[in-house]
């Protein structure tokens, strides 16, 4: 019951919940955690010891840091970076960055 894109890689003590989605060329460390229902896009990296909880939608190239937390039901915008211990309790806009708990925009990094 989880869908695995082309090119993904998945290290060991990962935790992946029913009807999970992960796009293409993405990355996922070990003790990580992606619960039900979410849906991670392409080139997605989170690092070790991360959660994202229930029925979140992850964009295109988000980087989520170690230990971060992203609260259920939440969307993360593309190319979005979360910092390493943030608690993300709101849905973020495309490329925010995002540290603390709970988690604050600091900046943007644009294109």
């Amino acid at each position: 019951m989880v869908s695995l894109g082309r090119g993904i890689y998945i290290q060991q003590g990962v935790h992946l919940g029913a009807q999970v989605e992960i796009g293409d060329n993405s990355s996922i460390h070990i003790a990580a955690v992606v619960n039900h229902e979410c849906r991670l896009g392409r080139s997605v990296f989170v690092a070790p010891a991360a959660c994202i909880a229930g029925c979140c939608e992850i964009g295109d190239g988000v980087f989520v840091g170690a230990n971060a937390t992203v609260l259920p039901r939440l969307r993360i915008g593309n190319w979005v970076t979360i910092g390493a211990g943030a608690v993300v309790t709101t849905n973020v806009p495309d490329y925010a960055v995002v540290v603390g708990s709970p988690a604050r925009i600091v900046k943007f990094n644009k294109p």
